[in-house]
């Protein structure tokens, strides 16, 4: 701006000792020299790579004819905008797309397995079977046999009365079915089958959820893996 290097590292040197002036060329030649200052380094040293931050600094220290660079970012805004806007919404369209998928890998790979493992640790994931609903089951069956009086009512008397039962019942049938369901007994031991049935496929999933219940943190251990393998 009409002062030269020389004569600014002059104004410089006197603004150091105190004799500033007030001329406005002078102040603006300070600011220009103080501006295209290289990045201070120690000898020897040269940069393996151009940072984004140079390129930015060198880009803001363009003046085109007087005009500041911030004038071409507007124009570089406006020509993006302008190639970006027709395809607006299939950029959007594809961002919640592979939004979603995203989440999808994080919930099927990290989320659940360490959600199922820590519930397996505290011991807090439901199980197949009430613990209860067996032994109800179980004892209702025996207060069946007992009421058709083969059995005891206990569960070490259950096994025998439950044959004595299937005897019966293999009798009433070889005397008449018709006859037996008009004094009723056939329709007693069809509901005592039933209630057996029912007993027994309880006791059976009680055995499954133990079954799942012992090897469940392995196989949680085993989906955690490729999440192991992604972020190492």
């Amino acid at each position: 701006p009409g002062v030269t290097v020389d004569g600014a590292l002059e104004l410089v040197e006197r603004w150091s000792e105190g004799q500033r002036d007030d001329d406005i060329d002078a102040w603006r030649a300070v600011l220009c020299l103080v501006e295209r200052l290289a990045t201070p380094r120690r000898v020897g040293e040269h940069r393996a790579r151009v940072r984004i931050s140079d390129v930015v600094q060198m880009i803001k220290r363009l003046d085109f004819g007087g005009v500041p660079s911030t004038v071409f970012f507007i124009w570089l805004a406006h020509i993006v905008h302008d190639a970006v806007k027709p395809h607006w919404k299939s950029i959007v369209d594809f961002g919640q797309k592979a939004g979603v998928a995203v989440w999808g890998v994080i919930d099927m790979r990290f989320w659940r397995p360490l959600r199922d493992i820590t519930l397996d640790l505290l011991n807090r994931r439901p199980h197949l079977v009430d613990p209860y609903a067996l032994s109800i089951e179980e004892s209702s069956l025996d207060n069946m046999l007992r009421d058709l009086g083969i059995g005891d009512g206990t569960p070490g008397g259950r096994a025998a009365a439950v044959a004595a039962a299937a005897r019966l019942y293999e009798d009433e049938l070889k005397s008449g079915a018709l006859r037996g369901l008009v004094r009723g007994r056939v329709v007693r031991l069809m509901l005592i089958q039933i209630q057996q049935l029912k007993a027994g496929l309880l006791k059976a999933m009680g055995s499954i959820d133990d079954l799942v219940d012992k090897n469940r943190l392995n196989v949680q251990l085993l989906a955690s893996i490729p999440a192991f393998i992604l972020i190492t």
